[in-house]
This record gives C-alpha cells, sequence and structure tokens, in this order.
C-alpha cells in the first residue's frame, strides 16, 4: 500500500449496491495512472516463447509476497479489482 499510496483497508464488511451499467471509460481509471509503477529489480527468466513486458505495461497486475529473511519473495500472482482487493488463484492461498 506505502508504494501506491492507497490508504489500507478498513476491514469493515462492505455493503453491495446495484449499479446501473455504463459504457466503459476511454482512459484507464485514474488510481492506475499512479499505481502499478514496478521496482525495478533483476529479473528472472522463467518463461519460454513469450516476450519481455515493459514496466509500467500492466499497472493493475500484483506480486503476492512473503517475508523471509532473506528480503520478501514472490509466491504466486493476482490482478487489482479494487484498491483493496486482489483477485488470485485458490492454490495460492492454499
Amino acid at each position: 500500500w506505502e508504494y501506491c499510496d492507497v490508504s489500507p483497508c478498513s476491514g469493515k464488511e462492505l455493503e453491495t449496491t446495484e449499479e446501473t451499467p455504463t459504457e466503459p471509460p476511454t482512459d484507464p481509471p485514474e488510481i492506475f495512472q499512479t499505481c502499478g509503477k514496478p521496482e525495478v529489480r533483476r529479473t528472472l527468466k522463467k518463461i519460454y516463447g513469450g516476450s519481455k513486458a515493459t514496466p509500467g505495461k500492466h499497472p493493475w497486475m500484483a506480486s503476492l509476497q512473503r517475508q523471509t529473511p532473506d528480503g520478501n519473495q514472490h509466491f504466486c500472482g493476482g490482478v487489482l479489482i479494487k484498491s483493496c482487493w486482489v483477485l488470485t488463484a485458490a492454490h495460492c492461498l492454499e
């Protein structure tokens, strides 16, 4: 949260409201214009036959990490669906 300057979730249960469908915006949501700027560090080449992503090209992607004695370690990926919500695969949290 510190990097994207988004305040932490309140922990309160969220109310659901029905919204009227609208046309998708032509510009990306404002949060993605400031969030998602990756820390450029060493890269590990683990995908074969793919193409290298440009830093900042996919700002809605999230890296799930564990704190270890050697620093943070990536263990799974996810996607930001709201400022306080990351959608990831079930096996990441087993």
